[in-house]
């Protein structure tokens, strides 16, 4: 069932995942970024515009909450090696570079600048810190 958004889980359910093609444009991760800044979005749509694509099935998005969830929070991304990530469905070589790549990136800002103190101006803001 190439491109179906159904997904069989082991209990027989039927659950759907709308691709983000599916999605209204105001709603995919690039048109909010644009439209509503970085910081509104979460860190399962920031990981989903680096990855760019989903996994058939699945979009992006939801394929980012999972890896978020399995190592719970981007500290633990940050921590996995590359061989850890590709061990997710979704995630190749390619992806798991990617990610590393842009979350040495955010390590390397931090580290030269480490005087400067987040900015918290809305709850969104609060919680992806503490997240």
């Amino acid at each position: 069932m190439a491109g179906s958004n159904l997904k069989f889980m082991e209990d027989e359910q039927v659950t759907y995942t709308p691709m983000i093609k599916d999605i209204a444009a105001q709603d995919r991760p690039r048109e909010r970024l644009l439209q509503v800044g970085e910081r509104s979005l979460s860190n399962a749509e920031l990981l989903g515009i680096i990855m760019r694509t989903g996994v058939d099935g699945e979009n992006v998005v939801h394929l980012a909450e999972r890896m978020l969830v399995k190592f719970n929070g981007l500290p633990g991304i940050a921590r996995a090696s590359i061989k850890e990530l590709m061990e997710i469905k979704g995630i190749g070589k390619v992806k798991a570079i990617e990610i590393k790549a842009a979350l040495e990136v955010g390590r390397r800002l931090v580290v030269s600048s480490p005087g400067e103190k987040p900015k918290i101006s809305s709850p969104s803001d609060a919680a992806n810190m503490l997240m």
